[in-house]
């Protein structure tokens, strides 16, 4: 626990069981690998070629995040808070089919992020995640077109299933 400025931070870890697909307790590369290797109930997780784009302060957060979606086929892009990913989404030549958008950021958190990174990139479908649950700020972002919420921690399966259905979700339209 550290405290200091008037504010308490505390700081958990709980060990992360092999039969779970993301605790954000640092283990081994053993312990990752077998994590990142993990399948869902249904078989193999659903994955594709897409390029996702992770918006996350937390280095810990943004590398076990690629580590259970780069296996899955994904590219991933990272930037450590909203500036630098509507400066990235401005300027990357590439499509970025898909952002993973945390609430939680200094500089520029993901509220003020999300109708810039919308602005620069309509057609990327937007998935916001925090450890603070479904607040008013989160849900104010699926109302103005977020893809999906997840809360922070969460397994690879649910991140793998909620990454396809926002990818998938035009091509589920009736024409």
């Amino acid at each position: 626990m550290c405290v200091g400025s008037g504010a308490v931070t505390v700081k958990w870890q709980r060990p992360m069981r092999s039969n779970e697909g993301l605790g954000f307790a640092p283990g081994s590369n053993a312990d990752m690998k077998r994590a990142t290797r993990q399948r869902g109930s249904s078989g193999t997780l659903p994955g594709g070629t897409e390029t996702i784009l992770i918006v996350d302060d937390e280095p810990a957060v943004v590398n076990v995040i690629k580590r259970m979606i780069e296996p899955l086929g994904y590219t991933t892009l990272s930037a450590p808070n909203g500036r630098e990913a509507v400066e990235l989404a401005k300027t990357y030549e590439g499509e970025i089919h898909l952002a993973i958008l945390d609430m939680t950021m200094p500089v520029m958190d993901g509220a003020k992020a999300f109708p810039l990174l919308r602005e620069a990139r309509p057609e990327m479908r937007i998935i916001v995640i925090s450890a603070y649950g479904l607040d008013r700020s989160s849900q104010a972002l699926l109302d103005a077109g977020a893809s999906a919420f997840i809360p922070k921690p969460f397994r690879r399966a649910e991140l793998a299933a909620g990454i396809r259905r926002a990818l998938d979700a035009d091509k589920n339209l009736p024409s």
